[in-house]
């Protein structure tokens, strides 16, 4: 049996059952996920088997009594929440955040809620299946476009047909949900999570290109916080794996993922290959802080990066607010225009981030002597120039 603790132990938790007891917390001993089955296993044990990525202050209950020998190895660095000493969102921004930050964050969102049509949805223990699959065909959509701009490659992407075949289920049996910002009901935002006992998995979480500077992230995760706070009883949201800014900003404690190795003790093939991959484990571990090794992925990265296809570089504009004298006489108002040489929904999101205008007050104009592009809102009427 080979599985990857957060990803899997939902849908391999019977195969576990036959090795462990259960997962418990290293510091409580409270049970994170009991073992789900008593698996008759007829006294033969896998020849061997691999647990990886368990957060660091998880301790599996192997069965050692029926003669498992476990190794352990110290795998990559995670990214924690915890909640223990918390009751509210507020209460945990102010401990994580300085007031600036605080400011900046909550600025974002309420300038998202002020400028649009503006829903949160959490679905947990209830959805359609022709909606949770729109959902997640909006999610892949969001992650490709968003890696596209970036350039670089997503691994969630290698493991997208399990989570789609196997989300529906878990959400109706509240041991997965999605969470939906939407504006005017088009998801903006969406994130999978994965539930265990008190620890909630935040796993997949991605948004539309062109609302970035809304900060969605930080909304989403704000979102989360207080869904984790209301509904109570959660010690931990895990971040994974991989150094991304927005972990370094939330979480208030890193921890080391191990990979174990277990077999029977009479077992020298599985000794043997727990041997042999525990090493290999502990010896990535040990190269991931060595310059070389960071040397390494990124001259790795710059040459992926290199070989993917580049995007259309979008045309540079300027959103020049036209003074008070001016006014829309002898414009023509126009839909939302299909300018090849704009990406109107970037020009859009950027006149509402700026003026703090709502999006039903916003009017495109037209200059059609001179080819000229106008927002007009409530308050503010400005001239689309475009540079270079």
């Amino acid at each position: 049996m080979q599985l990857i603790f957060l990803q899997d132990l939902h849908q391999k938790a019977d195969e576990l059952s036959a090795i462990c007891h259960g997962i418990s917390y290293k510091d409580t001993g409270e049970l994170v996920l009991p073992s789900p089955t008593t698996r008759e296993t007829g006294g033969v044990l896998p020849p061997y088997s691999s647990v990886n990525n368990i957060p660091g202050y998880c301790k599996p209950l192997y069965k050692t009594e029926s003669g498992l020998t476990v190794k352990k190895y110290a795998s990559l660095q995670g990214f924690a929440i915890c909640l223990d000493a918390y009751s509210s969102v507020e209460q945990y921004m102010e401990a994580c955040f300085n007031k600036k930050v605080r400011g900046n964050i909550m600025r974002c969102k309420r300038r998202l809620e002020k400028c649009y049509d503006i829903s949160y949805d959490r679905f947990y223990g209830e959805i359609e299946e022709g909606h949770c699959s729109s959902l997640l065909d909006c999610l892949y959509d969001m992650i490709v476009a968003r890696f596209r701009e970036r350039q670089e490659s997503n691994a969630t992407l290698a493991h997208w047909e399990q989570i789609k075949n196997t989300l529906y289920p878990l959400i109706l049996s509240r041991k997965a949900s999605l969470y939906v910002i939407s504006q005017a009901g088009t998801p903006i935002c969406i994130s999978i999570s994965y539930h265990y006992g008190s620890m909630l998995f935040y796993y997949v979480t991605s948004y539309d290109i062109a609302y970035s500077k809304f900060s969605l992230g930080n909304i989403m995760i704000i979102k989360q916080l207080e869904s984790c706070f209301e509904e109570g009883g959660y010690r931990y949201i895990e971040m994974g794996w991989g150094y991304m800014d927005y972990k370094r900003r939330w979480c208030n404690t890193t921890h080391t993922f191990e990979h174990h190795f277990i077999c029977p003790t009479d077992s020298w093939k599985g000794r043997a290959y727990s041997l042999v991959r525990g090493n290999q484990t502990a010896f990535v571990a040990y190269l991931q802080d060595k310059p070389l090794y960071k040397f390494y992925h990124r001259l790795k990265a710059a040459l992926k990066k290199r070989a993917m296809p580049k995007p259309a570089s979008a045309p540079v504009y300027q959103l020049v607010e036209m003074s008070g004298a001016a006014n829309a006489d002898g414009l023509t108002s126009i839909s939302t225009p299909a300018r090849l040489d704009i990406p109107m929904n970037q020009l859009l999101n950027d006149f509402l981030y700026h003026t703090e205008e709502n999006t039903k007050d916003v009017c495109f104009l037209e200059d059609r002597t001179h080819g000229a592009l106008y927002l007009k809102g409530k308050h503010h009427f400005s001239k689309v120039v475009l540079k270079g």
